[in-house]
């Protein structure tokens, strides 16, 4: 179990809400197709949404095509000044946090165990990738991540930023379809 440091909640501004505006448009496209063919042939496409908008894929497969639309008009509502639910900026946060995530994930693998100099550069790399500070106690939960899945660490690290628990913030951003493999507080 983390347990991470009080850090200022970071928040998304017009540029990025419209930016998940347009991710959830062209999820609503790939929603469309596959439930019209089965599949979606695009694998270009789901490559390139999912590399910038890691865990978007879960959204593709949690969400059906009226609740995609409904996000798209609410990041673009928030972008022009309208307020806006929690949700928007968790899912922001969530994607630039396993973004991050990843980068130091794969870093990790890639050799012995690190030593606390290679923590600390992970830490302010995953500093740089998520844009808001992340300690060095993040990039220890994800040697060994909670269930052995890199989106506990994460959205336990969001429910700590948020003030929020990680279950509330998960079954807002992906509503659960079928039991879910892992537990969050």
């Amino acid at each position: 179990m983390a347990f991470w440091r009080a850090m200022p909640a970071p928040t998304p501004d017009a540029r990025c809400l419209r930016e998940l505006a347009g991710k959830y448009r062209a999820l609503a496209v790939l929603r469309a197709k596959r439930d019209s063919y089965g599949f979606v042939a695009d694998r270009a496409a789901l490559r390139g949404l999912a590399e910038r908008y890691p865990g978007c894929l879960r959204e593709l497969d949690t969400l059906d095509g009226a609740e995609l639309a409904r996000r798209a008009n609410e990041a673009d509502a928030a972008a022009a000044g309208a307020p806006h639910a929690p949700w928007l900026t968790w899912i922001w946060a969530y994607h630039r946090l396993m973004r991050a995530a990843l980068g130091a994930k794969g870093a990790l693998r890639s050799g012995p165990a690190p030593g606390h100099g290679e923590i600390e550069r992970l830490a302010a790399e995953a500093t740089r990738t998520a844009g808001w500070p992340i300690d060095a106690t993040f990039i220890r939960a994800l040697i060994r991540p909670a269930q052995g899945r890199i989106g506990v660490v994460v959205l336990e690290h969001l429910g700590a930023t948020f003030t929020v628990p990680a279950r509330v913030i998960a079954e807002a951003l992906f509503p659960v379809r079928r039991p879910s493999p892992y537990k969050l507080r």
